[in-house]
């Protein structure tokens, strides 16, 4: 199977609402980013000292945020606009996350909770992986504090199973961006 790049993917959703899009340009502001990260994620000792490198660099550093206010904004769902505001909602900074860190030598995925967005950095053979919010900063999360959250999003109990945490192919991002857009579309309504 030919792998899908998350981002050259959601920059082709942007390019339905931008059609004059120079995608190329905000593919190597993805690499600039990488390469910045890169040497610190290299150096980190364990993989959680590589996921908070990413994410001090893309949250600190670089000021990505989770846009509360505005959080049905649909800019927000357009990985352009994320990288150009510097802010978006939990699936398109996971789609940031991933990019970002894929560039820089991670392997990270996207996780698709009920509710909410997580990525998910992958760990070598017998290491645990490690999950991480994009959407609140890159805080680390346990499966506790997922089923939490989404408790908290969707207000029903949650218990995560053993396909909770399965990697979201890159397919299914663009489905589920699509249907936040449609979403986000109706209500306005538009």
């Amino acid at each position: 199977t030919e792998v899908v790049d998350v981002a050259e993917l959601a920059l082709a959703i942007s390019e339905d609402e931008y059609p004059g899009l120079v995608t190329g340009e905000y593919l190597a502001r993805l690499e600039d980013l990488a390469e910045r990260v890169g040497p610190r994620i290299e150096w980190a000792d364990t993989l959680e000292d590589k996921v908070l490198s990413l994410t001090e660099f893309l949250f600190d550093d670089e000021k990505f945020r989770g846009n509360r206010p505005q959080y049905y904004d649909p800019r927000n769902c357009y990985l352009n606009d994320v990288l150009d505001r510097r802010t978006g909602i939990p699936i398109t900074l996971s789609v940031l996350a991933i990019a970002v860190g894929e560039r820089a030598g991670l392997n990270v995925v996207g996780v698709g909770l009920p509710g909410h967005f997580v990525a998910k950095a992958i760990a070598d053979e017998g290491g645990d992986d490690v999950i991480f919010d994009p959407f609140h900063g890159g805080r680390i999360l346990t499966p506790p504090m997922c089923e939490g959250l989404v408790t908290a999003v969707t207000g029903e109990p949650f218990t995560a199973d053993a396909d909770t945490f399965d990697a979201c192919p890159a397919g299914f991002i663009a489905h589920r961006r699509l249907n936040n857009l449609k979403g986000i579309y109706l209500r306005q309504p538009d």
